[in-house]
C-alpha cells in the first residue's frame, strides 16, 4: 500500500489534499541580466578607479608594465574571489535564478580564475620590483615579505588558494574523502581574510583614496553579510521555527528507505515538489556533514519525506536513524519544479533512485487524461521504488507510468 504519515503518526494517501495550505515559493523580482550587469559594472568601476589613480600612465618601461599587470591582476583576482564566494552563499535570489548546479559550476571556474590571477599578481609584481631594484626574484621576494606590511600574510593566503585549487582538480578530488576536501576548501575563506589587510595597506587603489577604500570595504562587508545571513542565519532560523525531527524510517526497496520528518508550522516552508533540501541529522557522524536529498513527496504542511539509497557511509547512517532524532535543514533548492512548465503535457523520465523528485512532481502536477507520462527505468522489478504510490497517483491524475 502507499505510505504517508501525518503529524500524529497516522497513515494517509499520497494524493490527498493537505489539511493546511502550503506556502508557494517566493518569486523575486531579480532577473539573470540584472546579476550580469551588476558583476560587469563593478568590474568596470574597479578598472576605472585603477586608471584614475594613474595605473595606465607611463607604461614605456618593462618595470612599469610588469607592475601595472600586477596591479590589475590583483584587483580583478580579488574581485573574482569575492564573486565566487557570493555564488555559494546559498542566496535565495541567485538560487532561484540559476539553480545550485549552475552556481557551483561558475564558483568552480571562478575559483581557478581567481587563483591564476592572484598567482600572476605575485609573479608580475615581484618581477617588476626586482627589475627596478636590480635584484634577483628570490632576493626581491625575501625583501617584499620582510619589508612591506601584510605582504607575508597575503603570501600565506596565496599558498592556501593554490592548495584549494589543486585539490579541486578532478584527479586529486577523486582521491580525497569529501570531509577532507571540504576542510581544505574552507582555507579559501582564510586566504581572502589574510589578504584583506594587504589590499588596504599597500594597494595602489586604496592608500591615498578614501573613496576607493570605502568601496572595497563595502564589497567585503556585503560578502560577509551574505555568508552570515544565508549560510548561518537561515538554517538557524529554520531550526528554531520548525524544530524538525525524524518521525519514522520506512523501507521501500532493497537498500532504499524513506525518512519522514515532522515539525512545527511546516506549511510556512516555501517549497515545491521537485526541490531538495540539505539535511543534517544529529545522530552519529551525521551532524558533521549535510546531505542533499530531494523531497520524494510533495510538500503538504504536515511532513517532509526524503528517500535515500544506501550507497556509502553517509546514506547508510540515514537508514539507521531513530524516531525523535533532531534534524537541521537548508533550502529549499532546485529549479526542477512545475514552475518551469511551458506546455500542459509533461514527460517525466527517471532512472533508479532518481524517481524521488519525479514521484513528488507527479503528485503536484494537475490531473488530465494523457497530460502526464512517466518513464521509470530500473534494473529489475525488485528495485522498483514507490510502485503502489505511483500506480495510485497515476490513477488519480489520469497519468500513465511505464516501468522499464
Amino acid at each position: 500500500m502507499a505510505r504517508s504519515i501525518a503529524r500524529d503518526g497516522t497513515s494517509g494517501h499520497p494524493h490527498r489534499k493537505p489539511k493546511s495550505r502550503v506556502q508557494p515559493p517566493r518569486i523575486w523580482g531579480l532577473r539573470p541580466l540584472d546579476v550580469g550587469w551588476a558583476v560587469a559594472l563593478n568590474a568596470v568601476v574597479i578598472i576605472g578607479m585603477w586608471g584614475r589613480h594613474g595605473g595606465g600612465d607611463g607604461l614605456t618601461s618593462a618595470t612599469a608594465q610588469l607592475t601595472a599587470a600586477g596591479q590589475l591582476t590583483a584587483l580583478l583576482g580579488t574581485y573574482a574571489a569575492l564573486v565566487q564566494i557570493v555564488l555559494m552563499t546559498r542566496s535565495p535570489w541567485l538560487e532561484q535564478l540559476f539553480g545550485m548546479d549552475t552556481l557551483a559550476h561558475w564558483h568552480r571556474w571562478l575559483g581557478f580564475a581567481c587563483t591564476i590571477a592572484i598567482s600572476a599578481h605575485v609573479v608580475f609584481t615581484t618581477a617588476g620590483y626586482a627589475l627596478g631594484d636590480g635584484r634577483s626574484l628570490v632576493a626581491e621576494t625575501w625583501t617584499l615579505n620582510g619589508t612591506f606590511p601584510y605582504v607575508l600574510m597575503a603570501s600565506v593566503g596565496t599558498v592556501f588558494l593554490i592548495m584549494v585549487a589543486v585539490t579541486s582538480l578532478r584527479m586529486p578530488r577523486r582521491r580525497l574523502r569529501y570531509e577532507t576536501w571540504h576542510f581544505i576548501h574552507l582555507f579559501a575563506y582564510l586566504a581572502i581574510a589574510l589578504s584583506f589587510g594587504h589590499v588596504l595597506a599597500v594597494g595602489t587603489d586604496f592608500s591615498n583614496d578614501p573613496v576607493a577604500r570605502g568601496y572595497w570595504i563595502t564589497l567585503y562587508a556585503l560578502v560577509v553579510a551574505l555568508i552570515l545571513v544565508f549560510r548561518l542565519g537561515q538554517p538557524i532560523k529554520l531550526a528554531l521555527r520548525h524544530r524538525f525531527r525524524v518521525a519514522k524510517v520506512v523501507p521501500e526497496a532493497p537498500g532504499v528507505a524513506s525518512v519522514y520528518v515532522t515539525g512545527r508550522n511546516l506549511d510556512q516552508l516555501h517549497a515545491r515538489a521537485g526541490q531538495y533540501f540539505t539535511w543534517r541529522f544529529f545522530a552519529g557522524n551525521g551532524m558533521w556533514r549535510a546531505h542533499p536529498f530531494s523531497l520524494s513527496a510533495a510538500p503538504n504542511g504536515e511532513y517532509l519525506r526524503l528517500t535515500v539509497k544506501r550507497v556509502g557511509d553517509g546514506s547508510a547512517d540515514v537508514h539507521r536513524l531513530q524516531p525523535g532524532t533532531r534534524v537541521a535543514v537548508e533550502g529549499p533548492y532546485g529549479l526542477f519544479t512545475t514552475l518551469r512548465r511551458t506546455h500542459p503535457r509533461t514527460l517525466l523520465i527517471a532512472g533508479g533512485i532518481g524517481i524521488t523528485p519525479v514521484r513528488a512532481l507527479l503528485e503536484e502536477l494537475p490531473s488530465g487524461k494523457g497530460n502526464t507520462i512517466v518513464l521509470y527505468r530500473v534494473s529489475s522489478w525488485e528495485y522498483v521504488v514507490f510502485r503502489a504510490e505511483l500506480d495510485e497517483l497515476a490513477k488519480a491524475r489520469q497519468a500513465t507510468v511505464y516501468y522499464m
